[in-house]
């Protein structure tokens, strides 16, 4: 059905915003915000390498972002040079454009590597936090440009792949900087991470 269709019903009038686009456009249509971007580059890893998803539909609440059918449990991060509440008032009018930004990549985290379980029951503070997934996409937008700031463009985009055992190898704990990634990884291009990932997913196999 077209979302412009999808809308409140009952015993009185609404307005034209009342649609499920109306609702998207509202709640969800600035992708740097921050939780927004997150969500994003889940979607863009499983769309980039036409993964046969365990599930139609994201799950937030589960210890891993993508769930592929044989098992394998993959994490995205994501981050970027912008965030929204450095462009947008608290009104949602646009600022005056920044200058282009400055990137220190020692100050760059991806954080939130470690979590309790929370697929089975609620997490306890006794619950020990561990790594949940067994491969971990890092992707980093590196568009210094505020006005040309746009998700959909690939170009600006950088993957890194980790596995689980590199990740406790290195004895990463719950986060890493995106300096720290440049010097065990050469960055990826979109290009590169589909051929690289697809070739990693070919013969992975889960731990049991």
């Amino acid at each position: 059905m077209n979302p412009a269709e999808i809308r409140l019903r009952g015993d009185l009038e609404v307005n034209e915003n009342s649609t499920l686009l109306g609702f998207w456009r509202w709640a969800f249509s600035d992708l740097c915000d921050d939780d927004l971007k997150g969500v994003f580059a889940e979607w863009m890893v499983a769309t980039l390498l036409d993964l046969p998803l365990a599930s139609s539909r994201r799950v937030s609440w589960a210890d891993s972002d993508i769930v592929l059918s044989n098992g394998t449990r993959i994490e995205v991060k994501a981050s970027a040079v912008w965030q929204s509440w450095k462009l947008v008032n608290l009104d949602g009018t646009r600022k005056a454009v920044p200058p282009p930004a400055v990137v220190n990549p020692d100050r760059i985290r991806f954080s939130g590597l470690q979590a309790r379980a929370a697929t089975i029951s609620p997490a306890t503070l006794s619950d020990n936090r561990g790594f949940k997934s067994d491969i971990y996409v890092f992707c980093m937008n590196t568009q210094t440009d505020a006005a040309k700031w746009d998700a959909w463009n690939l170009a600006d985009w950088e993957f890194y792949v980790m596995t689980l055992q590199e990740l406790n190898s290195l004895k990463v704990g719950n986060s890493i900087s995106l300096a720290a990634l440049r010097k065990i990884r050469p960055e990826m291009s979109a290009r590169e991470f589909r051929e690289y990932a697809k070739s990693l997913l070919g013969h992975f196999q889960p731990p049991e």
